[in-house]
């Protein structure tokens, strides 16, 4: 089994960003485009036991698996665990920690492949890379989109 953590820390509240990251259409807006992910959920609003149905789009092939939020603490934690698709297993937590004028968001993925040892292969010559980067990517779009937010507020 593979963890993946990676924080940021935003000028916001922790109430802001947990809004923001709970809605698909936002996390979407903000996820890299190669994968393109999309979220074929009807709610507008992500919340406890409920099911998320999402697939990222490669170009030649789409992965699709569903999640469940299998815990909900407003503004200060998530979690989303695969219930179908293409891993062995798949966790997904959101933390959020208020400091100053500031939330650290701590974003881990926790995942297995399956396969015995091509798996682990797989997992440290392809996946852990691909994960990390679009963590990244979403830590940086998100962090440029609370950002333009609060200034059209202001």
């Amino acid at each position: 089994m593979t963890t993946i953590t990676q924080s940021t820390s935003i000028e916001c509240t922790p109430r802001e960003l947990f809004q923001f990251l709970t809605k698909p259409a936002n996390i979407v807006s903000v996820s890299p485009h190669l994968p393109s992910l999309s979220f074929y959920s009807p709610s507008l609003m992500l919340g406890k036991g409920q099911i998320v149905h999402s697939a990222l789009n490669y170009g030649l092939f789409q992965l699709t698996w569903n999640t469940k939020i299998t815990k909900f603490e407003p503004y200060t934690f998530f979690e989303g665990t695969l219930v179908e698709g293409p891993f062995k297993k798949w966790v997904h937590r959101h933390h959020f920690e208020y400091q100053g004028k500031k939330t650290i968001i701590h974003d881990e993925i926790e995942y297995e492949v399956g396969l015995g040892l091509l798996g682990k292969l797989i997992e440290r010559l392809i996946i852990n890379y691909q994960i990390e980067n679009f963590l990244k990517e979403r830590m940086k779009n998100t962090t440029a989109k609370i950002k333009q937010v609060r200034k059209n507020i202001a």
